[in-house]
């Protein structure tokens, strides 16, 4: 591992991506735990209409975003032409990939602590879970970005 002085500007963005992430992940977890002991853990099998607003948010906004917003923004970054305007625009992409799981699942934990719905309990631990799959590395930017020999040394 390189010293944090002769770090690359590029390990240190991506350092403080990880960092973003990871704020994101514990600050979820943390509102969902805090929601867990109001609610003193307990779990109903209620589906109300509020319940089935926030499931379908929890499963539609995702798969819209990822299907028809994501992969414009990850063809753009693509396309640039030099490192720092394609980490600029990956940067972007990443962002909003965490962002567009976050949000369905704060829905899910309110609904959680407003209905002791287990469902959206559930709904809220699965989109955690596909963020931290989402932890952002050296070598998912390279293989996402398709960089060239050269850019991936200079990552």
């Amino acid at each position: 591992m390189q010293n944090e002085n002769n770090a690359s500007p590029f390990q240190k963005e991506l350092k403080s991506l990880r960092v973003m992430h990871l704020g994101l992940m514990a600050g979820l977890a943390i509102v969902l735990l805090n929601m867990l002991f109001l609610n003193n853990f307990q779990l109903k099998p209620a589906l109300d209409t509020l319940v089935l607003v926030a499931l379908f948010l929890a499963v539609a906004a995702p798969l819209a975003v990822q299907a028809f917003i994501l992969p414009q923004l990850l063809a753009a970054a693509k396309s640039k032409t030099g490192l720092q305007q394609k980490w600029n625009a990956y940067r972007t992409y990443a962002i909003m990939s965490y962002a567009i799981l976050e949000g369905p699942a704060l829905v899910n934990v309110v609904v959680y602590f407003l209905t002791q719905s287990y469902y959206c309990l559930i709904a809220a631990l699965l989109l955690l879970v596909l963020l931290v799959r989402l932890a952002p590395n050296r070598e998912k930017v390279i293989s996402d970005l398709e960089l060239s020999p050269a850019e991936a040394a200079e990552f």
